[in-house]
């Protein structure tokens, strides 16, 4: 009898609960569209709202009198722009007047216009009376008959720019990116299966056309992807783990339960897995996942004759070449043209660009030749508009390609080179090139000379000095921990890295997977680490030390804010900050974590797996055993203490905390900001800490 008692009361609890549902979300909308009655851009408040009230369906203003019928999320983030994650009619908005949704007698749901001409329809047939409109939970806008099984029409078979959470991606879908943030129309980027099952990104431009992602220079299995495979199916989870037929597979950076989350391919043509996020009182999305970390390696994105870089403060940009100017002066897209006369051979001259990379419309292909003869073969070739010219690593020989095109050209952290055909008076000069490749076993034994140099070793690697055949001296780390991964997990973690390039970090010039072999080749640092500086050296001033600074700063907010989804550090020490010949500072060991054995990786990295905001560290959950741990816990109380206990300048006990090599050789209110930027670093609430890229700007503004 008391179980029965229970029972009724739970029944009855969950009951009250769904009619309180149901009365508060028909109060925002409809439930449902039922046969011969219809929504209308009139009426604001026709809508339709699912159960969970997370997701409403109804008519959105685009522009000046141009209304599309979407989905959106029902909460406002704090840009208080609707999110839309459908749209039926996003390249044919209605005008606001008369303008209407209508589910017929027929079975068919129908947009029409003020003139009644049908702009959009599902092209459905029913005679049941029961078929109706409904939002549904998962924002899947599903037009069905309850008498079937199956929907009629859904609007999960028919994305636009969004995949919402199981959502299912197959061979008969694809993502269309908008044109613009005010232009919701379809733009030049899609993501889709291509006929070979690969999930792939394509833009399909004004002056071009080509497949960018995967990265076209690898092939199917170096970009660990499947091919062939029969059933061509991905989805995104409500975790935030990704699943596709082709092998890509991946987390998003806040894999859990209890977040909304969306995959989008933005304006820029990435791909892009967001989470809503609270701050204070508002929502924000942010991104915890991309395909492409390099912006400007998203082809299509400056245009022909033209150049992409990137920086922190002012993001990617787009410029002409020299000799060029911007054919369309409002759309990138149509690239640069030439304010020059073609020129004739005796009359041509090469510009060469550094750290320059121009991808594809190679005419021509020549191995083992000098710089001498590809500029001969560009300047007999009428079609040709530059060339680039260099070498492979393992390789002696040089090659070069001609070009008959210069699309999707961008700069880079390592050195690549184009040479390009202007006519003599617009000349320049050149340097060469290097790339991330895969290296055997044996070329890295012969390298270190059967690795006999050791220049370091911590608790899950050791590093030897090396000169590879290129004659470039390299640091080479063999990874002690890493031979449970598999080859091709181990393969997809290491290309990462190798993806991200700035100028204050490590370069990362490839790897070897081979059996139980685990090794990464990285670029050699002629002064070492920063801790060696600081303990056995004493060379470093006080504006080399705050050059440092900056340039660790600047490294550890590109990691933070740009590729934040790729890599995460988890061990910034001064063991890990390298200086270069002229002591700049590059961040090393980024991506480590992810290589190294998962089973050994909190005990010999000593990092807390506890994530904060993005672009934050972590709030300090754990404290350090070691003596440095524990003296850098100690100084930070001390010196808060110490600026708690007066409101004047630090005069006397701030000399307690200077390195006495530099003793009177530094600026006191310098340093007194310093001191406060690291407090502000180090606050105990994660939300109050400056992002990486805020403590780039105060440093500046303290040099």
């Amino acid at each position: 009898m008391a179980s029965s008692f229970q029972f009724l009361v739970l029944a009855t609890i969950i009951t009250l609960i769904q009619v309180q549902n149901s009365c508060s979300y028909s109060s925002l909308g409809l439930g449902l569209l039922t046969r011969g009655s219809s929504l209308s851009v009139d009426n604001k408040d026709d809508l339709l709202v699912s159960l969970n009230g997370y997701f409403t369906a109804g008519f959105n203003q685009v522009g000046e009198n141009a209304y599309v019928f979407a989905v959106w999320l029902t909460e406002q983030t704090a840009t208080k722009n609707r999110d839309m994650v459908w749209m039926a009619n996003r390249d044919s908005p209605v005008k606001k007047k008369r303008s209407k949704l209508s589910l017929r007698d027929d079975g068919n749901l129908v947009l029409t216009d003020a003139d009644e001409d049908v702009i959009w329809s599902t092209n459905t047939k029913s005679t049941s009376s029961s078929v109706r409109l409904l939002l549904n939970r998962t924002g899947n806008l599903m037009l069905y008959d309850k008498g079937e099984g199956q929907p009629l029409w859904q609007s999960f078979d028919h994305p636009t720019d969004t995949l919402l959470p199981n959502q299912p991606f197959t061979k008969n879908t694809q993502l269309v990116s908008s044109k613009s943030s005010t232009n919701y129309g379809s733009g030049f980027y899609k993501l889709f299966f291509d006929d070979d099952s690969i999930l792939r990104l394509h833009y399909n431009g004004p002056e071009t056309t080509i497949v960018f992602w995967p990265d076209p220079s690898l092939t199917t299995w170096d970009a660990m992807r499947f091919q062939y495979i029969d059933t061509r199916r991905a989805s995104l989870d409500s975790d935030g783990k990704f699943n596709s037929s082709d092998g890509l597979h991946f987390l998003s950076a806040d894999y859990g339960p209890d977040r909304q989350r969306i995959m989008r391919i933005d304006i820029d043509g990435n791909l892009r897995v967001y989470s809503l996020v609270e701050h204070g009182n508002k929502k924000k999305w942010e991104v915890q996942w991309q395909a492409i970390s390099h912006s400007c390696k998203i082809h299509g994105t400056c245009g022909p004759n033209s150049l992409c870089t990137y920086s922190l403060n002012s993001g990617r940009k787009c410029t002409c070449l020299h000799g060029y100017k911007m054919a369309n002066p409002i759309d990138w897209s149509y690239g640069c043209e030439p304010e020059f006369e073609p020129c004739i051979r005796d009359d041509c001259g090469f510009i060469f660009l550094r750290h320059v990379e121009f991808y594809g419309h190679d005419v021509r292909f020549f191995n083992n030749i000098t710089l001498d003869y590809c500029k001969t073969e560009c300047l007999n070739d009428n079609t040709c508009r530059g060339f680039q010219f260099g070498w492979k690593e393992g390789e002696r020989n040089n090659f070069c390609y001609i070009k008959t095109s210069l699309y999707n050209g961008y700069q880079m952290g390592f050195d690549d080179s184009i040479s390009k055909n202007l006519p003599k008076n617009e000349a320049s000069q050149f340097l060469g090139a290097t790339t991330f490749r895969r290296f055997t076993y044996s070329e890295l034994k012969k390298a270190t000379s059967d690795f006999s140099e050791e220049i370091g070793r911590g608790g899950a690697c050791i590093v030897y000095k090396g000169k590879l055949s290129d004659n470039r001296i390299a640091a080479v780390k063999r990874l002690q921990n890493a031979n449970r991964q598999g080859e091709a997990e181990f393969q997809a973690e290491i290309s990462t890295i190798g993806r991200v390039n700035h100028m204050n970090l490590i370069e990362t010039w490839g790897y070897c997977a081979e059996g139980k072999h685990r090794l990464v080749v990285y670029e050699y640092m002629e002064n070492g680490s920063l801790a060696e500086n600081l303990v056995i050296n004493n060379k470093l001033d006080w504006a080399t030390r705050l050059d440092i600074a900056i340039g660790t700063a600047k490294g550890l907010a590109y990691l933070h804010e740009e590729c934040l989804e790729w890599v995460l550090h988890c061990d910034v020490k001064p063991h890990n900050i390298l200086l270069d010949a002229n002591y700049k500072a590059k961040v090393a060991d980024f991506g480590l974590s992810k290589l190294l054995d998962r089973s050994c990786c909190i005990d010999q990295l000593n990092f807390s797996t506890i994530r904060g905001t993005r672009g934050r560290s972590p709030a300090r959950k754990h404290h350090t055993s070691n003596e440095s741990g524990k003296t850098a816990l100690l100084l930070i109380g001390w010196v808060r203490d110490k600026i708690h206990e007066s409101d004047r300048r630090m005069e006397s006990w701030i000399e307690e905390i200077v390195d006495p090599t530099v003793c009177g050789k530094y600026d006191r209110t310098m340093m007194e900001k310093l001191v406060r930027i690291a407090l502000q670093c180090a606050n105990e609430d994660k939300e109050t800490r400056p992002s990486m890229s805020e403590v780039v700007d105060m440093l500046l503004l303290v040099n």
